[in-house]
């Protein structure tokens, strides 16, 4: 809770110091803020704390999961120095506004009261919406923020929609009391709708089919940090948010709405790995990327209990290190040339070595090739499915891992096998490489080291 009213502070303060055009000094104050407040969290860690008269609970779930969004913020901070280093506009307000939705973010993956996860999903959201739009002089970030915006407010009325229906049928928004109502008891047909809508509204921010319609678009078109915003800590708290929802509140009665989910999760595999295979647009790849993920993170959700929690974890983890890492080589990259085509990437093992051996770790990390992080991430989610009683969606899953590893391996391939594309220099940045070298390394480590997050939750 103290890390959470920090950065609510640092926020504001981010903000006042635009006003003294500070732009080159902010980083100094808010890296290191960011990083005080992952071990403020780590102080709390156990004790299982609950504030705002139970509206909030931060127990280990909360603790650990709001750690890894402070930590992913803290390494998209380091890629901003590359986007904006040379912006001669003030960037204090766009530093502000990814901190709120940070702050948003962190409220969704400890609420224990259904209103504050809609002030956490608003928070997160609205300032996303501008960021989105931030490229000003940009036709294709004019049409991401006005679709992200459109799309992100007909979400959060199906969820606000879905919260009433729940309410009405339980006379609660606090989870552990919804959870009394409905135990034991004949499901009314109102509160079958009523989750739903909160679900599909809830997985429009993961981008799962058939949510998923604004992601390639959207993330297209928003500046490259966004988009690894968007990619990692969006994603990551709308997972955590929605777990942490149906584990609490609805585990028993399961059945009424997993077999709808089963669906969304083979949908959502199979439509972004095949879609994925055409894209010759980074970030359109990335999307696309990002929503076969989304599906096996609601492998997850169908399993839902704390084996799952502790795999989701580690999962959310090992994309969001290795997401990391894609995105600040591809801003190297796109800073050097000026596009943002898959071509880019031809030749770069003679170019710059160093960020070709970023790109593998990255690449089959995400593309669940051993011994690295992501490899166990699908490891412990499908280990913990087979024991739910989901071995056919596992097959389904091992399926699609396949599908995908061709289209990271096709990236690779024109890294090490192709003719250098573009003559430009790439210019190496001491910040970003920090962040390039720190998520690789971390990737590494928990493809050694997979213990190391276990039981966490």
């Amino acid at each position: 809770m103290t890390a959470l009213i920090i950065l609510s502070l640092l926020g504001i303060l981010v903000l006042m110091m635009g006003l003294f055009h500070l732009k080159n000094k902010v980083l100094i104050l808010i890296i290191p803020v960011l990083i005080a407040g992952i071990f403020l969290n780590a102080n709390e860690y156990g004790l299982n704390a609950s504030y705002f008269s139970q509206m909030v609970d931060f127990d280990n779930f909360a603790i650990s999961f709001s750690s890894l969004l402070i930590l992913t913020t803290t390494l998209i901070f380091g890629l901003c120095l590359q986007q904006y280093k040379t912006s001669k506009k003030p960037v204090e307000d766009i530093y502000a506004l990814i901190i709120f939705s940070l702050v948003g973010a962190i409220c969704m993956v400890s609420f224990n009261n259904l209103i504050m996860f809609i002030l956490g999903l608003e928070i997160m959201s609205v300032p996303l919406y501008v960021l989105a739009g931030s490229n000003r002089e940009n036709v294709l970030s004019n049409e991401a923020s006005l679709k992200y915006f459109l799309m992100g407010a007909f979400a959060s009325a199906i969820v606000i929609f879905g919260m009433t229906l729940i309410f009405g049928a339980t006379n609660s928004f606090q989870l552990d009391e919804i959870r009394n109502a409905v135990s034991g008891t004949k499901m009314p047909g109102v509160l079958q709708v009523g989750i739903l809508l909160f679900i599909g509204g809830s997985l429009f921010k993961a981008a799962a089919v058939p949510f998923h319609f604004w992601a390639p678009d959207v993330y297209q078109g928003s500046p490259t940090v966004i988009t690894a915003f968007m990619a990692t800590v969006v994603k990551t708290a709308a997972f955590a948010g929605l777990f942490r929802f149906m584990m609490v509140a609805f585990q028993d009665i399961s059945g009424l709405w997993v077999n709808i989910l089963v669906i969304i999760t083979i949908a959502t595999l199979f439509l972004a790995n095949f879609s994925a295979l055409s894209q010759t647009d980074f970030k359109r790849l990335m999307a696309y990327s990002g929503i076969s993920h989304a599906g096996y993170m609601l492998i997850a959700i169908l399993v839902l209990n704390m084996n799952a929690a502790d795999a989701l974890f580690f999962y959310s983890v090992s994309y969001s290190l290795a997401t990391i890492v894609a995105f600040g080589i591809f801003l190297t990259m796109k800073n050097a040339t000026g596009e943002y085509s898959l071509e880019i990437f031809k030749g770069l093992s003679r170019k710059n070595p160093f960020l070709a051996f970023g790109l593998v770790i990255a690449f089959l990390s995400l593309a669940g090739i051993p011994p690295l992080a992501g490899f166990f991430g699908k490891y412990f989610i499908f280990t913990s499915a087979i024991k739910g009683g989901f071995l056919t969606v596992v097959i389904i899953a091992i399926i699609n891992t396949m599908i995908g590893a061709y289209y990271y391996l096709k990236v690779l391939n024109m890294a090490f096998t192709k003719d250098v594309y573009h003559s430009a220099p790439v210019k190496n940045h001491l910040l970003l490489d920090a962040v390039i070298v720190f998520a690789a390394i971390g990737t590494l480590i928990l493809g050694f080291f997979p213990g190391l997050l276990q039981g966490f939750i």
